[in-house]
């Protein structure tokens, strides 16, 4: 059974042309699903779709089989996480206490946090690495240690998909390695992730599936090792690329650069 699965998804706003068409996919536990796509393309869109934030015009999403729209926003952030790319807060609020915010979605409201749900943010801090940072300030720490953080709540959460938007933008280069080892990893333990992203490397590298959108509609979907290919990219990005093999069986995207 598909933990997560789009039917023929449709959107538009009142009186304007569709952003998204006929899209339709299915996510299962340990699958990795990376949206490729320019900016326009709809990727966004499928995001607020997926977690109930807008209404498609004709289809529908189903978490394990059963209509979103029928799901309370609390069972939903029980199903489903949300990764965003950039999160601000307010006060100085101690990273342990960031990630134990994702106990909310198995609380009421007004409950306060037991002496359970901190072991379970510090589980979900220690699984990636990360247990030392627990007393840290959150927005003391690096933007690498704060995407690592914002995992660690969604696991906190209890959810088995995470929905992650652009999750390595602004991050330096060793810390996009990290974050998509981590995602890597985790998809090995059962967990699955859809992320966006501008990078078709990003997608070979954490591999799984590839999901390319342009102009609204489904281009290419598929293996990510088959479906980022020079064709692929040209007619997304308008740019002439190769693809090298390496030695340990990856792939590499690379542009051919009018530079001399």
């Amino acid at each position: 059974m598909a933990l997560l699965r789009a039917d023929n998804l449709h959107f538009a706003y009142q009186s304007q042309k569709p952003i998204l068409q006929s899209v339709s996919f299915s996510l299962e536990e340990g699958q990795i699903l990376s949206l490729l796509g320019p900016n326009g393309s709809g990727k966004s869109t499928l995001i607020k779709l997926l977690l109930g934030l807008l209404e498609p015009t004709e289809g529908g999403v189903f978490i394990d089989e059963q209509p979103l729209i029928n799901l309370s926003h609390q069972n939903i952030a029980r199903k489903v996480a949300y990764v965003p790319q950039v999160h601000h807060l307010s006060f100085a609020y101690r990273v342990i206490d960031v990630v134990v915010m994702g106990r909310m979605a198995q609380k009421n409201f007004f409950s306060p946090y037991s002496p359970a749900d901190y072991a379970f943010a510090e589980t979900a801090l220690d699984s990636l690495g990360i247990l030392h940072l627990s007393d840290k300030i959150y927005t003391r720490i690096s933007g690498g240690e704060r995407q690592l953080v914002l995992i660690a709540r969604a696991l906190t959460q209890g959810a088995n998909v995470f929905i992650m938007d652009e999750p390595v933008s602004g991050l330096d280069y060793g810390n996009q390695i990290r974050l998509l080892e981590s995602i890597h990893q985790l998809a090995h333990t059962g967990y699955a992730f859809i992320q966006s992203t501008h990078f078709p490397d990003h997608a070979l590298w954490v591999g799984g599936d590839v999901l390319a959108l342009h102009q609204g509609k489904i281009i290419y979907q598929g293996i990510a090792q088959q479906a980022i290919n020079p064709k692929t990219i040209k007619t997304l990005y308008n740019i002439d690329v190769e693809m090298h093999h390496l030695e340990n069986g990856n792939q590499v995207c690379m542009p051919r650069l009018a530079i001399h």
